[in-house]
């Protein structure tokens, strides 16, 4: 819903961190079985644009190499 309201982006990367999510597939895999805490947009990337977002692997906390 568009009125949802989500974790800053700061707060919902130190999250799911802590998840140890391997890549974008695991991510879009925990989503679909509804793992993911609600309080984390299904589009981060669109989300957080303009908010501190960088690219999937800093989000999930990887090596960017």
């Amino acid at each position: 819903p568009q009125n949802k309201i989500f974790l800053d982006f700061e707060s919902a990367k130190t999250l799911i961190q802590k998840m140890k999510i391997a890549n974008t597939d695991q991510w879009k895999l925990l989503r679909k079985q509804n793992l993911i805490p609600a309080s984390i947009p299904s589009n981060p990337d669109k989300k957080y644009k303009d908010k501190g977002w960088k690219n999937w692997a800093d989000f999930l906390g990887k090596d960017d190499k």
